[in-house]
């Protein structure tokens, strides 16, 4: 198996594939996306979660 599939598995991390590829972490998310490979793979609840959790962070934020 190689390491982009390892990664989207879950069998390694976004900085353990990076470092396999000799790349840096940012470095390989940005190849992954111009590959037209998604970091992130939401489902749309999963999303509407993140959105939520997001919103509290920020209310609760202290200005």
């Amino acid at each position: 198996m190689d390491v982009v599939s390892r990664f989207l598995n879950g069998h390694l991390s976004s900085g353990q594939a990076a470092r396999l590829m000799a790349m840096g972490r940012v470095e390989f998310i940005v190849w992954l996306r111009e590959q037209g490979i998604a970091y992130l793979n939401y489902s749309p609840e999963e999303f509407a979660e993140e959105v939520t959790a997001m919103e509290r962070l920020e209310v609760a934020r202290p200005q």
